[in-house]
Order: C-alpha cells, then sequence, then structure tokens
C-alpha cells in the first residue's frame, strides 16, 4: 500500500478530486490507519486556518512606508553631508598649517643655516609646548579630564537615547 501525499489528502479535504481518485482516495484510506490519522490532523490544520482573521492593510499603507523611510534616508545624508564638511574644515585646516611651515622653512633657500635654524626654533617651540602640558597632565588633572569626558559620554548618550525613543514614536505615528 503506497502512502498519499499531503498534497493529494489537501485536495481531497478541499474537494479538488475527480470522482475516480476520490473512490480511489477512500478505499485507500479504509485500509491505512496511518493516512487516515494524516487526513484528520490536515483536517484540523485546515480547520484552524479557517478561523485565522485576515487583516486588511490601509489602501495607503505601502506610500505611508515609503515616505517614512524617505525621511530617515534624508536624514541620514544630510548627518554625511556634515561629517563630510567637518572633516573636509579640519583637513584644510590641517595641510594650511603644514603649507605655512613649509614656506617658512623654505622661504628663503639662500642660507640653508636659516633652515637649520627655523627647524630648531619650531622644535623647541615643540618641546616647551611639551614640557608644559607635563604640568597640565598630572595624574589628578588626568583623573578630573577623564571624568569630565565620562560625563560628556553619558549626556551624549542620554540626548541619542531621547532622540532614538522621540523618533521611534514619531514613525509609529
Amino acid at each position: 500500500m503506497i502512502p498519499i501525499d499531503d498534497e493529494t489528502l489537501n485536495q481531497y479535504i478541499d474537494g479538488e478530486l475527480d470522482q475516480t481518485k476520490l473512490k480511489n482516495i477512500k478505499e485507500h484510506l479504509i485500509n491505512s490507519e496511518i493516512d487516515r490519522k494524516r487526513l484528520e490532523y490536515l483536517q484540523k490544520v485546515h480547520g484552524d486556518l479557517g478561523q485565522l482573521k485576515i487583516y486588511q492593510t490601509s489602501t495607503n499603507f505601502t506610500s505611508f512606508v515609503m515616505s517614512k523611510l524617505e525621511k530617515k534616508f534624508k536624514a541620514s545624508k544630510k548627518d554625511k553631508i556634515f561629517i563630510l564638511s567637518i572633516s573636509s574644515v579640519f583637513m584644510i585646516f590641517c595641510l594650511a598649517i603644514a603649507g605655512y611651515l613649509l614656506f617658512n622653512i623654505i622661504s628663503d633657500p639662500s642660507s640653508t643655516g636659516l633652515i637649520v635654524e627655523k627647524t630648531d626654533s619650531y622644535i623647541s617651540i615643540l618641546m616647551q609646548f611639551t614640557e608644559s602640558a607635563k604640568g597640565i597632565f598630572t595624574p589628578q588633572n588626568i583623573s578630573i579630564f577623564g571624568s569630565i569626558i565620562s560625563f560628556g559620554f553619558l549626556a551624549v548618550a542620554y540626548f541619542m537615547y531621547e532622540e532614538h525613543k522621540f523618533s521611534k514614536r514619531k514613525i509609529e505615528q
């Protein structure tokens, strides 16, 4: 006895079989307890599926979702442009400083001693800066700076969290 596949049993339940197949299936089900149990399970599932509610979306659901997505992508584009512009200003500032230093070092090519003197003066300025920075970055001051930075991170995290809640509420409306 060859078992009947689920597709044929579903066609039997839905009444989609012709008279010959219907007769063969009924005879087979009389002799096969396994297929009868499968038929019972499928009928139960079929009945349960028939009781499910069918939810309908509104006619403008797609346009509503697409407009929300469009707003989100526009905001992220604005953020990218802002970050790019700030980064560009910073890079231009760094290049201007480097260009100024190179221009001052190379501006008088007739005297190589002057270049060495300028380089030494820039190095001495950097050394003075590092010496003064050593006084600023004591263990106690580093602790204070760390506390201030941690507080700043917490404040930023709080505002980001609040903005996320606000955005989520706005999207759900």
